[in-house]
């Protein structure tokens, strides 16, 4: 089946609407910092079991991924570092398990490490999981595969629904126009592939990291 790209989608607000931009930014800021308060604090109970901890923990990195979205939305740019593109995966995949009654496996590489944005790469994992959550339906199958190929480090996933195209409303919605514009301003690239559990793959690509690029750290607007 040949691969299939979807439109980048511009992530500038317009001009009439960067006001209203700005004070939800603003307005976002004071319940994530709470949310991180509320959690530390609870974190700081002697007897709390392994299993609540935990869970306060992915609270936590929730409300942390928030934080960076809305400074992102409110043109703080991205900030560019070496990461572990399996690792990253894996736990994306934890924080939507709770909300699925699905089955996800995730199979990944050692060294698959790419220069990104922690919360941008984390946003397109979350949109490409959700897309492949609601296409396989409530007791479907979702793989996710990370490796490195030819310079790239390349995220499979896929899933066991109807296919491209056939799933629920919302399949190839703004999200997947979203994730390649991710891609792309990460120098990467997405296309979406026929599954071998029976459903769509869509694959997101993005270049390894090389030896000595630790000097791209920084940020980008």
């Amino acid at each position: 089946m040949a691969s299939k790209t979807h439109g980048p989608v511009s992530m500038k607000p317009h001009h009439s609407a960067d006001r209203s931009l700005q004070e939800v930014c603003h307005d976002l800021r004071q319940p994530a910092a709470a949310i991180l308060a509320l959690v530390a604090a609870a974190e700081t109970h002697p007897d709390l079991p392994d299993e609540i901890r935990r869970r306060l923990e992915q609270i936590g990195s929730e409300a942390r991924h928030i934080s960076t979205i809305v400074a992102q939305a409110a043109g703080e740019g991205m900030t560019f570092r070496p990461l572990d593109a399996g690792e990253c995966t894996a736990k994306v995949v934890e924080s939507v398990r709770a909300a699925t009654s699905g089955t996800i496996t995730v199979v990944a590489e050692a060294g698959t490490t790419v220069v990104a944005d922690a919360s941008v790469l984390r946003r397109a994992l979350g949109n490409l999981l959700d897309n492949a959550i609601r296409a396989a339906g409530p007791t479907g199958t979702v793989l996710v595969t990370v490796g490195t190929i030819d310079g790239w480090v390349q995220i499979d996933v896929s899933d066991s629904g109807p296919g491209f195209g056939s799933g629920p409303v919302g399949i190839a919605g703004l999200g997947l126009g979203i994730v390649e514009w991710l891609a792309a301003s990460h120098g990467g690239d997405l296309s979406f592939l026929e599954s071998s559990i029976g459903g769509t793959l869509a694959r997101l690509r993005i270049p390894a990291a090389r030896s000595g690029s630790v000097h791209l750290l920084g940020s980008r607007s």
